[in-house]
């Protein structure tokens, strides 16, 4: 069903109450403002594109220059809770539990312990990397080596 405001006539007054002609539509824009949106969608399509495909290419470096890394799939990633428990922390109440993870945080953030950014909130710990750090009494110990 048509709009109520449809007459089916070009509403510009040139053609008032004649039909529309291939130069305009039923609103009375011009087409060739449809063609235009259209090349503009379709360079907006690819200029995202190539973007996507630049910071593909890009991506590893710019990690590797931030001294960032990925997690890999096969990693033994536990949270800053079992970190805690591997540290001999305490953490059988809640305020024990805060504490616990906090420290664990503050070590990570210190560059103490070695640690996994999977998000910009969520920080997670190489149970391999963590036992070796313990085993080696921390990484200041490992550094001085």
């Amino acid at each position: 069903m048509l709009p109520a405001f449809y007459s089916g006539h070009c509403p510009c007054p040139q053609h008032q109450g004649k039909a529309p002609t291939a130069r305009h539509n039923v609103r009375g824009d011009k087409t060739y403002m449809t063609a235009i949106e259209s090349i503009v969608t379709n360079l907006m399509t690819e200029i995202d594109r190539i973007v996507g495909q630049k910071v593909e290419e890009k991506l590893p470096e710019m990690i590797r220059a931030h001294g960032i890394r990925e997690a890999t799939p096969q990693e033994d990633l536990v949270d800053a809770v079992e970190v805690a428990k591997m540290l001999g922390r305490d953490v059988s109440t809640k305020h024990d539990i805060s504490c616990a993870r906090k420290h664990v945080y503050n070590l990570a953030q210190q560059k103490l312990i070695p640690s996994v950014r999977l998000s910009r909130r969520c920080l997670r710990f190489d149970r391999a990397a963590i036992r070796k750090v313990i085993d080696a009494g921390g990484l200041a110990n490992q550094e001085a080596a």
